[in-house]
């Protein structure tokens, strides 16, 4: 059942609310307070889903309503319900956070101004929910990522005005990487690649890896070092919300060893 708390000193427009609530909102409660302390004792104890509140009460008023329930029960959208609410006053309580307001003589709008406001205040709550989660798996891919021995690192695509790849920003490198290449992730985060590191240009993998951002093929390449020994260099991109991106893996090298590309 939808929780209202309703700040109304006039029990004929507290029923006239009501009445207008349950025309089209069958399964609703209001539990209706005229004071400054019983609406901080409803907004403490009481869990709520919707409140509505007359702006002028003869010892109390919907502006200094607002900054409370802003303060105890911030997610709760609240709505402003007025006879003599003006346009200044009105555009005032929008900025201090009130969901909507509706003029006692227009009270045909409060069901609609009422599913919008519950409509906006579920979408937000999915979306904190959402962006918890991402948290979470942000920590256990970091953390995963870290505790590994594989080079792991993520780059964005930098292009010219002609849109040609000319080099990739450095975005992450795990603790593996940093060690490989002999530095830490302040000295490389945000960098460009191979202005950093010219190396991916002399051996070939900046041509591959623009190939792999390009065509979306991704990279299994084996690498000769210096020392003789092999290692394998791996590559994935893609297109997502924050531009073109590209995630490489490899084993650690040696003694700082550089790597050329095999024929």
């Amino acid at each position: 059942m939808m929780r209202i708390l309703l700040l109304e000193d006039s029990w004929a427009d507290a029923e006239l609310i009501g009445t207008t609530l349950k025309k089209s909102i069958n399964d609703c409660d209001c539990v209706r307070v005229e004071t400054r302390t019983d609406f901080i004792k409803a907004l403490k104890t009481e869990t709520l889903d919707l409140i509505l509140a007359d702006y002028a009460l003869p010892s109390f008023d919907g502006f200094s309503a607002l900054e409370l329930a802003r303060a105890i029960c911030p997610e709760v959208p609240f709505i402003i319900i007025s006879g003599i609410l003006g346009e200044e006053r009105a555009i005032e309580t929008l900025k201090s956070g009130a969901t909507d307001y509706v003029l006692k003589q227009r009270l045909e709008r409060l069901v609609p101004a009422v599913e919008r406001a519950l409509r906006e205040a579920e979408e937000r709550k999915l979306l904190r929910q959402a962006e918890t989660e991402l948290r979470k798996s942000e920590e256990l891919f970091r953390t995963s990522v870290e505790t590994i021995l594989d080079c792991f690192a993520i780059y964005s695509a930098i292009r010219d005005t002609s849109g040609k790849i000319i080099d990739f920003r450095i975005d992450y490198v795990n603790a593996a990487a940093c060690e490989n290449h002999g530095l830490t992730q302040e000295e490389q985060l945000g960098k460009w690649l191979c202005k950093l590191m010219p190396v991916h240009q002399t051996s070939g993998l900046f041509t591959e890896y623009c190939r792999v951002v390009e065509t979306g093929q991704p990279l299994v390449k084996e690498l000769l070092l210096e020392d003789g020994e092999t290692e394998g260099q791996g590559g994935h991109g893609g297109q997502g919300g924050h531009g073109e991106w590209l995630i490489t893996n490899n084993q650690p090298t040696t003694n700082n060893q550089q790597p050329t590309t095999t024929n």
